[in-house]
């Protein structure tokens, strides 16, 4: 069911992509999709995570350093649905090969209705929030998906899938009930673990109580 908040949400996404990538050729409108989504990741994982972390896991060789260790361990620990994680990686593969694609063969053009991009853009899947968009909005969908092969097709689906995925991303971290706190008592060599704020949950020495 789509809420109204659902839908001014989405329209927000939606023209914030837009701008971000319009009057821009592919290539660049692939680097650009990509570290829009790759920030949405580290602004969700920061919500959850401690507020203090170390700055080390997010520098270029640390943990979370990259794009796609950000996504794995964010779908890891259960903050992304399937179908983010899909959209997210066919997403930063794009990103990929618009940023080191020479493209000799094609006159050092990058095309998305073109493989490798168009390869990856046919691996990303709607989910459940195609049925969360308007009627007139799912039927643009389809149709933009069953005629990706055209330019301007293929170019507007993209704009499509790089929205509903932040969305996806956005739902998520509005919805967290909270972050990840130290507990108070936590001292070097303890071993408390952590807390969840506003909650009763506690991992210590391994276990949940």
């Amino acid at each position: 069911m789509t809420t109204p908040e659902d839908m001014v949400r989405f329209n927000e996404v939606m023209s914030h992509v837009r701008k971000l990538i319009e009057d821009r050729d592919d290539r660049v409108a692939g680097i650009i999709a990509g570290a829009f989504i790759e920030e949405l990741l580290e602004q969700l994982l920061r919500s959850f995570m401690v507020e203090k972390t170390p700055d080390e896991l997010w520098s270029f060789n640390g943990p979370l350093g990259t794009f796609a260790n950000k996504a794995a361990i964010a779908y890891s620990l259960g903050l992304l649905e399937d179908e983010a994680f899909v959209n997210i990686r066919a997403i930063r593969d794009i990103r990929n090969k618009c940023a080191h694609l020479i493209g000799l063969d094609s006159g050092f053009v990058v095309d998305l209705t073109k493989s490798p991009l168009s390869d990856h853009l046919k691996e990303t899947i709607p989910g459940r929030w195609r049925e969360r968009l308007p009627r007139d909005q799912v039927a643009v969908f389809d149709q933009l998906r069953h005629d990706i092969s055209a330019p301007e097709k293929a170019r507007d689906y993209f704009e499509l899938i790089v929205s509903i995925t932040a969305m996806m991303i956005v739902a998520t971290r509005t919805s967290l009930p909270s972050r990840c706190v130290v507990p108070p008592d936590r001292h070097v060599g303890a071993g408390a673990g952590w807390a969840m704020e506003g909650q009763g949950r506690k991992r210590r020495k391994g276990k949940l109580k």
